[in-house]
């Protein structure tokens, strides 16, 4: 026998962009039942001591039961609403509250005495009482479904239209619609005398009510429409900036948000750049498939990019196996101190998932870095249907030197002493190398560096 997972059916394919949409408006919508449900509760409970001074004793003890069954209603939708997906329920459930409304509102109440039947059940039209189908409208409003509004403006017209026919059939009744006026167009006084009778059936109010229901129903649905369709735009722009994010800082992401072009103006800022690269990518490559060479890309791009927005640095560009980031464009606050904690993260990540790799024979990779501070011009390249931030200056080129300087004097990674002095200076795990020259300079450069260990060198050399 299969066993069901908690998160569903496993063996069906991923949900759409669209049905996680409307899967999220579907638990929103079932949040608002139970505000809806708790409104209604409330509400209720304001509503039973007046009919108490409206209609006496015994007479509001059979309203208050009605209005119990519309509490038990309204409970019982909204845990249907949980167990169940989807909204047919509701649209069940709809005609249920209009018509119960419409007997109660409209049928004599069975503990009060009348000396003629039919009295009461025109009177029953003509104590304004039909506002009761507005207050179980508005409470649908809560939902997330504009037809389900539509629904309620058809069911209310439909049975309201119901209990007036019925009326309207009771023996005695009777029946007019536009006023009449006599010769001079003055109001008929036969006719101001037939609507003062108990028996008097006024179809154009009913014919007012329901319309105006309708168009009420309606009006209320387009609200809901509108904001549906603002949920469904706040949810997608929130998916879209969590993508975003996966490939710069939330601070950026908020930045390139806020404004078309962020980076439009130039602006010049000191920051550290930072390089790192796969030792010996190519040959490793030679002779893996390219399902093995995008797997253990992924795998290296995911620990050099966890460890720089941890650092809260900007994940610049992935170069092949190779990665550039900067800091202090967008976080200002100690770039130096971030820069060297993020490389010294990475340093202890790659350890770790070489132990994991030589557990299962495969050969260690070497990750080599490089990372100096400057000042550093920031800005946006390219036309307006493909931009890129651009940083440029001898910042940048420096610290290409510098990771490809790695290989040369083993180490793991390599940083100019302005940044070890700009995070404060000497830090554990660092040594000086000394002044190395820069290819491109004329200046040389003095060198710290994280010694790249011997046994992993000689594991990789025996591998290749």
């Amino acid at each position: 026998m299969q066993s069901r997972s908690p998160f569903g059916d496993v063996t069906q394919p991923p949900l759409t962009p669209e049905a996680r949409l409307n899967r999220a408006m579907r638990m929103e919508g079932v949040a608002r039942q139970r505000s809806s449900a708790i409104f209604v509760s409330a509400s209720m409970l304001v509503i039973a001591p007046l009919l108490v001074l409206l209609t006496g004793l015994p007479a509001a003890y059979y309203y208050h039961a009605i209005l119990l069954v519309f509490v038990g209603l309204i409970w019982f939708q909204y845990y249907v609403a949980k167990v169940i997906d989807g909204d047919w329920p509701d649209y069940l459930l709809v005609p249920f509250y209009f018509g119960i409304l419409s007997f109660t509102l409209i049928y004599p109440i069975p503990l009060a005495h009348y000396t003629h039947y039919e009295f009461a059940a025109s009177l029953g039209l003509r104590a304004g009482t039909f506002v009761y189908f507005f207050f179980i409208l508005t409470s649908f409003a809560f939902s997330v479904s504009p037809w389900l509004l539509v629904w309620c403006g058809v069911c209310g017209a439909v049975a309201w239209a119901v209990g007036t026919a019925w009326v309207v059939a009771q023996p005695g009744i009777e029946i007019t619609g536009v006023p009449q006026t006599d010769a001079t167009g003055a109001t008929s006084s036969q006719w101001l005398e037939t609507i003062q009778q108990p028996r008097f059936v006024d179809l154009a109010v009913t014919f007012q009510d329901v319309i105006v229901f309708m168009i009420v129903a309606v009006l209320l649905a387009l609200v809901v429409a509108g904001s549906r369709q603002l949920l469904l735009r706040r949810t997608a722009e929130e998916r879209r900036g969590a993508n975003l994010a996966r490939y710069v800082p939330a601070q950026l992401a908020a930045r390139m948000a806020e404004t078309d072009m962020p980076f439009t103006e130039d602006r010049e800022t000191e920051a550290v750049v930072l390089f790192t690269d796969i030792v010996g990518f190519s040959r490793w490559a030679e002779t893996r498939s390219p399902a093995q060479v995008l797997q253990l890309l992924r795998e290296v791009h995911a620990i050099v990019g966890s460890e720089v927005f941890a650092a809260e640095g900007v994940l610049d560009k992935y170069i092949g196996d190779g990665a550039m980031a900067t800091f202090g464009i967008t976080v200002t606050d100690a770039p130096a101190e971030r820069a060297l904690s993020c490389m010294e993260a990475i340093n202890a990540r790659m350890a770790a998932f070489n132990l994991d790799r030589s557990a299962r024979g495969e050969s260690p990779i070497l990750l080599s870095m490089g990372a100096h501070i400057g000042r550093v011009t920031v800005g946006d390249v390219g036309g307006e249907g493909r931009m890129e931030l651009a940083v440029l200056g001898d910042a940048v080129n420096v610290a290409s030197r510098l990771e490809t300087l790695t290989r040369k004097i083993g180490a793991a990674a390599a940083v100019s002493e302005a940044l070890v002095m700009a995070a404060g200076g000497a830090r554990e795990g660092w040594f000086e190398r000394g002044e190395e020259a820069i290819s491109g300079r004329v200046l040389g450069v003095t060198v710290w560096m994280i010694p790249r260990q011997n046994e992993v060198i000689g594991l990789v050399e025996a591998a290749h």
